[in-house]
């Protein structure tokens, strides 16, 4: 990097990425926090003890709050209440975000800025989860009939739109490169 270059002329679309990241993570946050103390009546900080079922609250047909405490990955998949499992979970999942950040500092377009954006902000509210609760917290409820999509928040909706988008731009790169 020359003395006139700066980072972010180095890294054009950096600051996009980290601004989308950072209103993630907080809307995560402040949605969890909502949910906690202002529906749920239980404790965001500090955090309550153990890991609460208050039950659920239906609002629509097809839609419930509820309280979930999910200590695996994605539906729930390696669960269990070994304190290093937390912890692994937690170093693991920085790891990704720490990949996220790498690649965004090589992203060559607003859009692919964005959607990395999307997966690293996502990765965070949950790592804080993890840290702080010893689990993430889950609370959005879709459901037709008696079948229920796992529980999920607003980071992971984050991660999976973002993941999404990025798959999607491979392809629309590729495209255009081979146009």
């Amino acid at each position: 990097m020359s003395e006139s270059e700066t980072l972010a002329d180095k890294y054009p679309f950096m600051k996009l990425g980290l601004t989308v990241a950072v209103i993630c993570a907080v809307a995560d946050q402040l949605s969890k926090w909502w949910v906690l103390e202002g529906v749920f009546n239980l404790s965001f900080w500090p955090p309550q003890q153990g890991f609460p079922w208050v039950g659920r609250i239906e609002l629509l047909p097809f839609f419930n709050l509820v309280t979930v405490w999910n200590q695996g990955v994605s539906f729930g998949l390696f669960s269990n209440s070994a304190d290093a499992t937390r912890w692994i979970l937690v170093v693991v999942t920085s790891a990704i975000a720490l990949g996220m950040m790498v690649w965004l500092t090589k992203a060559n377009n607003r859009f692919l800025a964005f959607s990395l954006g999307l997966i690293l902000g996502g990765a965070v509210g949950n790592i804080m989860d993890r840290i702080r609760f010893g689990a993430v917290f889950d609370f959005l409820d879709f459901f037709v009939g008696n079948y229920h999509w796992p529980a999920f928040n607003i980071s992971d909706c984050a991660i999976t739109v973002g993941a999404v988008l990025v798959l999607l731009e491979g392809f629309i790169v590729k495209k255009d490169e081979a146009t």
